[in-house]
C-alpha cells in the first residue's frame, strides 16, 4: 500500500498558514509597544508609530505594482479602494499628527473591518507567495499600528467616536457603491461577496447581506467600544 502525503498549495482557514502570521505580528507589536513606552519620548513615539504605519502603504503599492507587472491590473479590481487598502493610506497621516477625531474613527474601522479580513481572509495563496505575504502584512500591519496607537498614544474612546465611525462607514459605502455602478467594480464588496469563504458569505444573498452587514458592523463597533465604557464607568 502506498501512502501519498499531499501538501496543500492553497490557503486553508485556521491552518498554520493562517495562525503563524498572527503569532509573529503579536510578538512584534508587543515589542514595539514596550520599547516605545519605556525608552521613547512623545516625539519619538509619534515617529515610530508613523514608520510602523508605512508598512501597509508599501504593501498596497507593491500589490498594485505586481498586478501591473503581471498584466492583471485593472481599475475594476486593483485601485486602493477596498476598505483596508484605503485605510492604509489614511493611517500614516493620522498617526503622524495624532489627530484625535480620526484616531477614534480608525479604531473602529481597523479593529472591526480589518480584523474580519484576518479571521476570514480573502486570500487563496500560501507562503512564500508574494500575494500571501502582502495580504497578511497589510492587514496585520494595520492592526499593529492601531494597537500601538492605543497603548502608546493612550487615547480614549467615547460614544461620539462610535457614531462618527458609523457615519464614516455609511458614507464610504455609499460613495464606493456609486463608483462600483459607474465603472463595474466591486470595491468594499457592495456589489457581491468575495469569491473565497468570508464572513460576508454568511450574511445572505445580495443585496440583503449589505443590510445585515451594516447591522453587524454596529454591533461589532459597540463590542470594541465596551472596554472604554467600562473603564470610564470605573473611574467616574
Amino acid at each position: 500500500m502506498v501512502i501519498s502525503l499531499q501538501i496543500s498549495t492553497e490557503f486553508v482557514l485556521f491552518s498554520p498558514d493562517h495562525w503563524w502570521p498572527l503569532v509573529i505580528a503579536t510578538i512584534i507589536t508587543m515589542f514595539f509597544i514596550g520599547f516605545a513606552n519605556k525608552y521613547l519620548n512623545s516625539d519619538q513615539k509619534r515617529i515610530l508609530g508613523f514608520l510602523i504605519s508605512l508598512v501597509p502603504v508599501f504593501c498596497v503599492l507593491f500589490r498594485m505594482y505586481m498586478e501591473y507587472k503581471t498584466g492583471i491590473f485593472s481599475i475594476q479590481g486593483s485601485l486602493p479602494l477596498h476598505l483596508c487598502r484605503i485605510l492604509a493610506f489614511i493611517l500614516p497621516f493620522v498617526m503622524y499628527i495624532e489627530n484625535r477625531k480620526w484616531l477614534g474613527v480608525m479604531y473602529f474601522l481597523v479593529l472591526v473591518g480589518t480584523a474580519s479580513a484576518i479571521i476570514t481572509p480573502d486570500e487563496k495563496t500560501i507562503f512564500p507567495n508574494w500575494s500571501y505575504i502582502v495580504y497578511f502584512s497589510l492587514h496585520l500591519g494595520l492592526v499593529m499600528t492601531m494597537m500601538y496607537a492605543i497603548f502608546v498614544y493612550k487615547f480614549k474612546l467615547n460614544w461620539s467616536d462610535y457614531f462618527e465611525a458609523i457615519r464614516v462607514t455609511l458614507g464610504y459605502a455609499i460613495l464606493v457603491t456609486l463608483l462600483n455602478i459607474f465603472i463595474g467594480s466591486n470595491y468594499f464588496y457592495t456589489m457581491g461577496t468575495p469569491g473565497s469563504e468570508t464572513l460576508l458569505n454568511k450574511l445572505g444573498p445580495w443585496p440583503w447581506y449589505i443590510l445585515s452587514g451594516l447591522v453587524l458592523v454596529c454591533i461589532l463597533y459597540f463590542i470594541v467600544l465596551i472596554p472604554y465604557l467600562l473603564v470610564k464607568r470605573k473611574y467616574e
